[in-house]
């Protein structure tokens, strides 16, 4: 009996063997195969970083990899679908999904709680899921060129957030409780079909840059006046047909305003108050005249006002007024 259990086990230990062999030989032949860039530091046993270009394919076996830091999937365009166990590789502090034909992440992303940045680019997508709200150490997402419709409220229930970047979708409107991402510091909803803007966004005392370009944006809510952090604000090829005076408000801060390709008809009487801004962008607005107070803009080194073709201008006041501004652009006109 001893004997013929001893034989059992050599012989269960060889096939088992062999089995784990064939396994690494798999993982091994489908490296080579996809020109995986698959990082390991010596020294120690962490494999840190997986490269995936223009793979045609995401193995289930992935989740063989438990150690890894870093994911990205780039330029694979025949992928359709993520598989399941990738979402549990929970170590994984950095994703990236770029130019793939997904349309879908899988639901379980979310056990995937140490994830801190997220990037989901040039893909079919059409929504998160709502997992996505159990990622709270996320820093930074970014998900653009993709045919997102809707800004998703659990987005707002990620109050680590620093940076989030929504360019280039297909969203109409900015939800409200916006407002609870109070660590944000770089805010891009740019090339989207967004028409309002929530007053919650004044919530937002961190923000530093805001880029909401290339939008069907018709006003802005007086609460922007209160993000004093705020260095860069971009609102190019939008409807507006004013500024809100409360812009005025930032003055120890914005240093490049760019508002060209609108509706705008007076700038606000204030806005000589904006001491630090180093660059302004008017072109192609419906201005009438420039208020007494631009000409206290004396920090502003690039000034683009050309295609206002109702402005009334003293040119030689302004290049006396403002010595050290480049308006080489004005005389485009």
């Amino acid at each position: 009996f001893f004997f013929f259990f001893f034989f059992f086990c050599i012989i269960f230990l060889f096939v088992m063997s062999k089995i784990l062999l064939n396994e690494e030989e798999i993982i091994e032949e489908w490296i080579k195969e996809n020109k995986v860039y698959y990082e390991s530091y010596k020294n120690d046993d962490m494999k840190m970083e997986m490269i995936l270009k223009k793979a045609k394919r995401i193995p289930k076996f992935i989740d063989s990899f438990k150690n890894l830091l870093s994911f990205e999937l780039r330029d694979s365009i025949e992928i359709e679908t993520i598989p399941v166990e990738l979402c549990d590789l929970v170590n994984l502090k950095n994703m990236m999904i770029k130019n793939t034909k997904i349309k879908s992440i899988p639901v379980e992303i979310g056990n995937i709680t140490g994830l801190k940045r997220l990037v989901i680019r040039e893909n079919n997508l059409i929504a998160l899921p709502e997992t996505i709200k159990y990622l709270k150490n996320l820093k930074e997402i970014e998900v653009s060129e993709t045919n997102i419709r809707e800004f998703q409220e659990e987005i707002c229930s990620l109050k680590r957030l620093n940076v989030l970047k929504m360019n280039c979708n297909k969203l109409y409107s900015v939800p409200e409780l916006i407002g609870n991402l109070e660590l944000l510091k770089e805010l891009d909803l740019s090339n989207n079909d967004i028409y309002n803007v929530p007053n919650e966004i004044g919530n937002l005392k961190n923000l530093t840059r805001l880029n909401l370009s290339d939008n069907n944006i018709t006003n802005l809510p007086d609460t922007i006046g209160s993000l004093k952090e705020l260095t860069h604000f971009l609102l190019d090829n939008n409807k507006l047909n004013d500024l809100t005076r409360s812009i005025c408000n930032l003055s120890g801060s914005l240093e490049k305003l760019s508002i060209s390709s609108n509706l705008i008809s007076a700038l606000p009487e204030f806005i000589g108050n904006l001491s630090r801004l180093t660059y302004l962008n008017l072109d192609c607005n419906e201005i009438e005249f420039l208020p007494d107070s631009f000409f206290n803009l004396f920090s502003l080194e690039y000034l683009y006002i050309t295609s206002n073709y109702h402005l009334q201008i003293d040119l030689p006041l302004v290049k006396k007024s403002l010595l050290n501004t480049d308006i080489q652009s004005i005389l485009e006109e």
